[in-house]
């Protein structure tokens, strides 16, 4: 018989899901109330409408609009919402709020996550009216970047099926140890193992990567007290394909990174190479995000 899973104290609390009620944003509204359920936290629905716009120059422009359209598309979108939460509250048995705003996505999820101290937000990878083919849309790919609290990102027809195995992709910058300290409860809830995976691209020995790798992760032990955390290192100059390998083969619940100024993350969005990622249209990725500039876990 599968044992019952208990809620337990998590550092996400309120989890903020944007949507524009398309099937890739209400997909990714389930899977955070799933999340939501066996983490004790709060879901809060965001929908973020704005004024069309004109080209001025090279400038857009908000066009003039009378306020009693404003105010029904305001309500509608309030209804819209009201519905998808009491469906929510019926089905996963969480607590869910909502809140309808007009504003650009990326200006109104910022400003939200200011006002209501949200801990994490759960979007989908496409909205509507998505480009083909692309990886990750604009509205989700400006939220991984600026957003200041991590971030997961769900894949058109991903199912939360809970969490066993977590990949955390490292360059061993000091903050990740404080991203992983973040993740370890979450991690906790599910008995899930975290592989710390650091893909090196230059022509160090490899006994000096992985000297560097044992320090980092000593140092998570150290930290947080979690011993289901083991440490993976390949070499490969092409990092999105051993990335892609790994978390093929290792079965991968989910990855998870940090960004720090579009560096990391931008290896693995390149424009260039989009068409051509496979995995990351199957597989949640949860961003954090530096808060400083760090130098590596160097070993003396």
């Amino acid at each position: 018989m599968e044992k019952t899973m208990k809620p337990v104290a998590s550092t996400f609390k309120k989890i903020l899901v944007p949507t524009d009620f398309s099937e890739n944003a209400m997909n990714a509204t389930y899977y955070a109330a799933e999340l939501a359920g066996k983490i004790n936290a709060t879901l809060i629905l965001l929908n973020v409408f704005h004024l069309p716009v004109t080209p001025v120059s090279t400038v857009d422009v908000p066009v003039a609009m009378d306020p009693r359209i404003l105010d029904a598309i305001q309500k509608t979108s309030e209804e819209r919402l009201s519905i998808i939460c009491d469906a929510i509250k019926e089905k996963y048995k969480v607590a869910c709020e909502y809140e309808s705003r007009c504003d650009f996505v990326i200006d109104g999820v910022k400003a939200i996550c200011s006002e209501r101290k949200i801990d994490l937000i759960v979007m989908g990878t496409q909205g509507a009216g998505a480009a083909e083919g692309l990886l990750v849309g604009t509205n989700t790919a400006q939220v991984i970047e600026q957003a200041e609290c991590p971030v997961i990102a769900v894949p058109e027809h991903c199912i939360f099926t809970g969490l066993k195995r977590i990949t955390y992709a490292t360059d061993l910058i000091n903050d990740d140890i404080r991203s992983i300290a973040q993740l370890v409860p979450l991690a906790s809830v599910f008995n899930a193992s975290i592989d710390v995976l650091h893909i090196y691209t230059t022509a160090q020995p490899e006994v000096l990567e992985k000297g560097l790798l044992d320090r980092f992760i000593g140092k998570v032990k150290k930290q947080t007290g979690f011993e289901n955390i083991h440490p993976v290192i390949l070499e490969n100059k092409n990092v999105r394909k051993a990335l892609d390998a790994f978390v093929e083969n290792n079965m991968t619940n989910m990855l998870v990174l940090s960004t720090r100024k579009r560096s990391f993350i931008d290896r693995l969005f390149e424009r260039s190479t989009t068409k051509k990622l496979v995995y990351h249209m199957k597989l949640p990725l949860m961003a954090f995000h530096h808060v400083s500039e760090n130098e590596r876990v160097y070993v003396f």
